[in-house]
């Protein structure tokens, strides 16, 4: 119960959280965050594609970029099957783990007995992956897979109105800069391409 009353208020936070009040790269660590709080984890981090690599570049402990380093290097592991797949990948036992060898070496190296990772998909693309690891083995039971498959979609929601918005307010800005410079300029000149699109959530799959 109390678990479950965690993640309702992470979710009540993500709902209230206006992305008008920080950046995209503040509204990534906030997510991570709260999805600590949301499920028996120890720490959190998120993998998104950095100049076309998959990186876990917002974390709430320096440990789990450590942790991924492993996964990034042989390109093989369970929060890059999640970002690329669209699936969940639960990991009971980093000691008992034979699919990803290397990142499980690296996880129980720092300690994590067990993981789970998730996908984060916006319109049946990939925006990245929710990665939680714990300190205890088998820490994540089928009731906190569900819950968290639940923040994961609230998440989507959250980071793509995060882009959306700051795509928009740049646009505003350029058009601004256009009404104000002394040679009129058309609006395609400023991106007129952009449309505010509809955003459409899958329920991703589960791998384990």
């Amino acid at each position: 119960m109390a678990a479950t009353r965690g993640t309702g208020d992470a979710v009540d936070a993500l709902a209230q959280f206006f992305v008008h009040d920080g950046t995209l790269g503040d509204t990534l660590p906030r997510v991570a965050e709260l999805a600590c709080k949301a499920g028996p984890a120890d720490m959190a981090g998120i993998t998104m594609l950095v100049d076309g690599v998959p990186s876990t570049g917002v974390f709430t402990d320096p440990e789990a970029p450590e942790i991924d380093k492993a996964q990034c290097e042989s390109e093989q592991g369970p929060c890059l099957d999640a970002f690329r797949n669209q699936s969940v990948y639960l990991i009971e036992s980093t000691a008992a783990e034979t699919r990803w060898p290397a990142f499980a070496r690296s996880a129980a190296h720092h300690g994590i007995k067990s993981s789970l990772s998730l996908p984060i998909t916006a319109r049946a693309e990939s925006l990245g992956a929710l990665n939680l690891y714990s300190r205890t083995e088998a820490a994540f039971g089928e009731a906190d897979i569900e819950r968290m498959m639940t923040f994961a979609t609230h998440s989507a929601f959250v980071l793509t109105n995060a882009q959306v918005y700051w795509d928009a307010r740049h646009l505003n800005e350029n058009l601004n800069q256009a009404m104000q410079s002394t040679a009129p300029r058309s609006i395609t000149q400023w991106g007129s391409s952009w449309r505010p699109e509809a955003r459409t959530l899958r329920r991703p799959s589960r791998s384990w």
